[in-house]
């Protein structure tokens, strides 16, 4: 089951365990690319601690698994759980 909150710290630390990098921006948009297939991830702003909209967090759940780099949106949801459980 997916977690109702994860902060951007969090997702941004499983982006970059899963090969993203954080791309410049002129916005103030987060963007962050994985070369490897192509994938781009789109954010609002925000930062640390502050938290990631559920519908923000089902997306990149959904692009996650659309693009092969995770199996399926449990093993998403595992990754976080893992996060959290480190903090």
């Amino acid at each position: 089951m997916m977690t109702k909150s994860l902060s951007y710290a969090k997702l941004e630390s499983i982006l970059f365990d899963l090969g993203f990098v954080s791309q410049a921006t002129t916005g103030s948009q987060r963007v962050f690319h994985h070369a490897e297939t192509d994938t781009l991830i789109v954010l609002p702003p925000g930062s640390g601690d502050d938290t990631i909209d559920a519908i923000h967090l089902i997306a990149v759940r959904r692009m996650l698994v659309e693009r092969g780099l995770v199996a399926d949106a449990d093993a998403f949801d595992a990754l976080v759980s893992a996060g959290l459980q480190h903090a």
